[in-house]
């Protein structure tokens, strides 16, 4: 997965987390907070409320990758490791989270994972025991969130 996209899935899978139940394994809530943490320290300029506050809106994830990007964020080797580890112990400890966002990925195997454009009430794209020599891109990805059009 390119580091952008993880930082802002790994933020967006631990809000995600955090308000779909009411208690969360101490692992997820540790990796989230290291994520937000370093998110603070290193890029503050950031608005990541826009996606902590509302993990499933596809505009304002976009918004904070643009942001994120723009600051070389895929340069911060730690912030990259803390959001890859929250991504898995989302996808051990809170299962459930991953549908918020509208991806799951189980024994996932690619040189890179590419998700753009998804949206989603459920499942928008599951991928389980995939093995690919080279990338994976899932895009425009729509399973029937209110107010959005569908792909037909």
């Amino acid at each position: 997965m390119e580091p952008i996209s993880a930082i802002v899935l790994g933020l967006a899978l631990g809000a995600a987390a955090e308000a779909g139940k009411a208690t969360v394994a101490e692992v997820v809530k540790d990796a989230y907070k290291k994520v937000k943490t370093l998110l603070a320290e290193h890029f503050s300029s950031v608005p990541i409320s826009l996606v902590t506050d509302a993990p499933d809106n596809k505009p304002r994830r976009a918004l904070v990758e643009s942001e994120l990007s723009a600051l070389n964020a895929d340069q911060n080797k730690d912030l990259i490791e803390a959001a890859n580890k929250l991504i898995e112990a989302v996808k051990e400890h809170a299962p459930s989270a991953v549908a918020i966002v509208g991806v799951s990925l189980k024994d996932v195997e690619a040189a890179n994972i590419r998700l753009k454009d998804i949206h989603s009430t459920g499942s928008g794209a599951v991928l389980e025991k995939v093995k690919a020599a080279g990338d994976v891109v899932i895009e425009n990805v729509r399973a029937g969130i209110p107010g959005e059009p569908k792909n037909e």
